[in-house]
């Protein structure tokens, strides 16, 4: 037997990590060219600037609004979107019929779920920043004083923290399909018991990391009295944030990539 013949042929199919970023990216985004979709964005935003409006006074102080702003937007609405996104999207991944034609196509499985992850980010930050405008609106109707200043702030928090619970939705759609009653009982016991005690322990609540580098830097941006250095607060908050980001997308690959997948068990728990 010679040696063209005692060989495997070639893979009918060459793994190009690039073309499945994209392929992903584009089930991703087409979401941004139904109708639907825009009249559920423009009514959450029209709403929200209605609130805006009525809670923050005129000519409110930038602490005022950052109040409002951290309280609501940033600690509530911006958390349960990207949670609910990123873990919907990988659930709706995981059905069969779409998980049996996903999982056989050449790339890993950690890599897929990686993609899955950045697509999913860079749709939701889309959401996010259109929403922040609404936010900008808000604080040049009401004209808040020093709005310049600190909107950058707010940005920057909404970017954490999109970045910390899209990954955690990421992990809780890994490990069961009923991810929304993880994700309440991990907001009950974690953000909201632990996070509100006045002890160290607090520190595994990911909300007030960004809402202590938002507090520390306000004050230096908007002129008002603040300590000397911030630095190794605003360090320590971002060593927190980035290790619980690391750590979730790293056990979801962990656990997804040894997980059996097959149509007949698409809606395993």
């Amino acid at each position: 037997m010679n040696r063209e013949t005692s060989t495997f042929p070639p893979p009918a199919q060459v793994p190009n990590l690039w073309n499945a970023f994209w392929g992903l990216w584009y089930l991703t985004s087409r979401r941004f060219f139904t109708i639907r979709y825009w009249i559920v964005l423009l009514s959450f935003s029209g709403l929200l600037f209605f609130i805006g409006t009525r809670v923050v006074a005129h000519n409110a102080p930038a602490s005022e609004f950052v109040s409002w702003a951290t309280g609501l937007y940033l600690n509530c609405l911006v958390p349960i979107l990207s949670f609910i996104s990123c873990a919907g999207a990988l659930r709706d991944d995981l059905k069969g019929g779409v998980g049996d034609y996903l999982f056989t196509r050449p790339v890993r499985r950690d890599v897929f779920l990686c993609f899955r992850y950045v697509t999913q980010m860079l749709a939701i930050q889309f959401d996010f920043l259109f929403m922040f405008g609404v936010m900008m609106g808000v604080g040049v109707v009401v004209r808040v004083e020093h709005l310049a200043s600190v909107l950058p702030v707010l940005l920057g928090g909404q970017i954490l923290l999109a970045a910390v619970f899209a990954s955690l939705g990421i992990l809780c759609a890994v490990l069961t399909s009923r991810y929304v009653v993880l994700g309440i009982l991990y907001v009950g016991i974690v953000e909201m018991g632990l996070g509100s005690l006045a002890t160290q322990v607090n520190q595994i609540a990911m909300t007030p990391h960004v809402t202590g580098i938002v507090n520390a830097l306000i004050p230096a941006l908007t002129g008002a009295s603040a300590s000397i250095s911030k630095a190794g607060e605003i360090a320590g908050h971002l060593l927190w944030l980035g290790g619980f980001l690391a750590a979730a997308l790293s056990l979801s690959a962990f656990v997804f990539s040894r997980q059996e997948r097959s149509g007949a068990r698409a809606q395993e728990t």
